[in-house]
């Protein structure tokens, strides 16, 4: 091979690696559900459907039926438990199974006034007093587009958070297919596979360590455009450099009745 050819090959295969790498995704299959999750913010009947990650420490899992799509993330990780109580956890749905930012939920979807978890407390402890302010979840789509409804106002959509000693889990429910009951769902991509993203959002310290205590404010509402409340850039606990925000896509293979 000429050197000039062997030069362009060589950019050519540099280049498709680097495509790659930005568009991977860990690839897992969902399991079927049979009627085993309830969205109560325990992960008792997920067992090895639940995916262990060491980078970051976390844990996920899928699972669906004929109507919904369900997740499941558990962490015993301080800082990105309080990145999900403190900031909330967007989930994304793109049902091309590609990294599209198309169809999202971000829940808790908290106001100014909201107490924070600092993750210098267990988080046990302060859990029943901050649960009560999960009243709120955004549905995000695409160019910043928002709606913001009371948990209880999200047809067909659940989701609920849980805290014990032995961590944090966060389930979600979705409907797969939009129809007249439920307008809005994840969607299906035509050889049954989608794309499933889990984010939180970067802070400043004041959300990440400010005081927990009881809540006051009530729910804003539902079915709504609006904003949401947002921390400032700065230190993070200690100053040792702001924890990485969560940041996982998967590309998931759904399963079919047995």
């Amino acid at each position: 091979m000429k050197r000039p050819e062997f030069i362009t090959t060589a950019l050519a295969a540099i280049f498709m690696s680097l495509l790659i790498g930005c568009s991977s995704a860990i690839e897992m299959t969902s399991s079927w559900n049979d009627n085993a999750v309830i969205i109560d913010g325990l992960n008792t009947e997920w067992g090895p459907s639940l995916k262990p990650l060491s980078d970051p420490p976390v844990a996920i899992g899928v699972r669906n039926d004929e109507q919904f799509v369900y997740v499941c993330l558990s962490t015993q990780d301080p800082f990105y438990q309080a990145q999900i109580v403190n900031g909330g956890l967007t989930i994304w749905f793109d049902a091309s199974g590609e990294h599209e930012k198309n169809f999202g939920i971000r829940f808790p979807n908290h106001g100014e006034d909201t107490p924070r978890w600092n993750p210098r407390e267990p988080i046990a402890a302060s859990f029943p007093f901050l649960e009560p302010s999960f009243r709120e979840l955004a549905i995000l789509g695409p160019e910043g587009q928002q709606e913001l409804f009371s948990i209880l106002e999200a047809k067909g959509i659940k989701v609920k958070i849980g805290a014990s000693e032995d961590g944090l889990v966060y389930e979600m429910r979705v409907p797969l297919r939009s129809t007249a009951e439920f307008p809005r769902a994840a969607g299906i991509g035509e050889n049954g596979i989608t794309g499933i993203g889990f984010q939180t959002e970067e802070f400043g310290s004041d959300r990440l360590q400010g005081p927990s205590g009881r809540v006051s404010a009530g729910t804003r509402g539902g079915g709504r455009r609006g904003g949401r409340g947002g921390g400032g850039a700065g230190p993070s606990l200690d100053g040792a450099g702001r924890p990485e925000v969560l940041d996982i896509w998967t590309s998931v293979s759904l399963s079919s009745p047995r």
